[in-house]
């Protein structure tokens, strides 16, 4: 008798990425340091599938106007919040906002998914938010369970950083700026430099 394998079934997660920074072209991203593994990232997590939605009318409007997901807007403030100890909290502008996937997964993930006899396909929405000049001062942090320190700096600065972020930093959100910066209208002060939501694939 011949012994046939389970299949595997593909399962998409949706997660958020809160890419927050300051300076024009990105000179400085907000990072986050694991608690457990020391190293650095932006803010981000999973999505849960019912959000609890307290928009305010021009966040809906911003929400409907882009066609983005109003669970992925609050998940990305919610996880802004956790892992800053609630130094950052709600957005005080309008993030820009694309989404790429992935079939990234840690090694002990993968084992569970493998076991599971699942495929995971992480669906990213990144926020690109930039944080006001008059924000509160990062002395005030206080380390919570998922994060030990937070700093805004340089990203070449950075040691021990994700490789996950790290790929995703130097592959997606390099080029992102790119085109922003190519699209950006240096004539005159009425031209926006805003980019449309978009999406990009992109398999780690």
């Amino acid at each position: 008798m011949s012994m046939c394998s389970k299949p595997f079934r593909m399962v998409t997660r949706k997660k958020v990425l809160v890419v927050a920074y300051t300076g024009k072209n990105f000179e400085k991203l907000l990072m986050v340091q694991d608690s457990k593994t020391g190293e650095w990232a932006s803010p981000g997590g999973g999505q849960k599938r019912s959000e609890k939605l307290n928009l305010s009318s021009s966040e809906r409007d911003f929400i409907r106007i882009n066609k983005i997901d109003p669970n992925a807007y609050v998940a990305a403030e919610r996880e802004l919040a956790e892992e800053t100890s609630g130094l950052f909290t709600k957005f005080k502008s309008a993030p820009e906002t694309f989404t790429f996937t992935t079939y990234y997964r840690p090694p002990e993930l993968l084992r569970v998914d493998n076991a599971r006899h699942e495929v995971v396909r992480s669906l990213y929405t990144v926020f690109l938010y930039e944080i006001p000049h008059f924000h509160v001062s990062l002395n005030n942090f206080v380390p919570n369970k998922e994060v030990s320190a937070i700093k805004i700096a340089p990203f070449h600065e950075f040691s021990n950083v994700w490789c996950f972020f790290k790929d995703f930093y130097t592959r997606i959100l390099v080029n992102h700026i790119k085109k922003k910066t190519y699209n950006t209208c240096t004539h005159g002060s009425n031209c926006s430099s805003w980019i449309q939501p978009q999406s990009v694939s992109a398999s780690s």
